[in-house]
């Protein structure tokens, strides 16, 4: 039985770790990139196909990742990295309204021309948690993304397309049985599609 190699590369302040899984000679069905990033974790699906070696350097900051069915490293594009930030906005009960906390995770989303990207689109999801009407909390869920969307707009390019999504109370991160899990639940998800 082969044993699941765990691979970490740091390079700049980005944290790129590699979970190659192997049992019984056969490959994982899929392989888990989880890219850190300040305090949040993203996981980006990986070639199912790729099985990872590691190459030490000198220094213990920097790592080389490369696929033994290739010599080339494996390496994420621009729009690839953008494509998988996700960052998450929390609301105050039966509120829109941005609270500081909320101003401060919008003010460290990710900035376009770090990217070499084209057509970039931003989803703004929003989230209800299940107090109140179905209808009530679908109508406010669309409210809080479009308050995203009016505190960040004019800090992209105009050629940036957002796209509103209303999910309500149908969607919950967590269970609405305890105020901690619907806190959790009044929230609107950013993320990204770039080309």
């Amino acid at each position: 039985m082969k044993s699941s190699k765990l691979l970490a590369i740091t390079a700049s302040s980005v944290l790129v770790t590699a979970l190659a899984g192997c049992a019984s000679n056969q490959e994982s069905e899929s392989d888990i990139i989880n890219m850190k990033t300040g305090s949040d974790t993203e996981n980006i699906s990986g070639d199912k196909s790729a099985r990872f070696n590691v190459q030490s350097s000198s220094s213990s900051s920097s790592s080389v990742m490369s696929s033994s069915s290739s010599s080339s490293a494996y390496s994420l594009s621009s729009a690839e990295m953008l494509s998988n930030k996700r960052s998450t906005v929390y609301f105050d009960f039966d509120s829109a309204r941005l609270d500081s906390e909320a101003e401060n995770t919008l003010m460290q989303l990710p900035k376009l021309d770090q990217y070499d990207v084209n057509d970039v689109t931003i989803t703004l999801t929003g989230h209800a948690d299940a107090t109140g009407p179905e209808a009530y909390n679908m109508t406010l869920s669309r409210e809080r993304a479009e308050t995203v969307k009016q505190a960040i707009m004019d800090n992209f390019p105009a050629s940036t397309t957002f796209e509103i999504v209303a999910e309500g109370e149908s969607e919950p991160k967590t269970s609405n049985e305890s105020e901690y899990g619907r806190s959790k639940n009044r929230r609107v998800e950013i993320t990204y599609s770039a080309e």
